[in-house]
């Protein structure tokens, strides 16, 4: 978690990630 704490930009990569990843399961079903 020290890489997340130094590089925001990537933590946000992964939030936006994880929403995408949430809409297409919603759009799925």
């Amino acid at each position: 978690n020290l890489v997340m704490k130094k590089s925001p930009m990537m933590n946000w990569l992964l939030l936006i990630r994880n929403c995408a990843l949430e809409v297409k399961k919603c759009a799925r079903h």
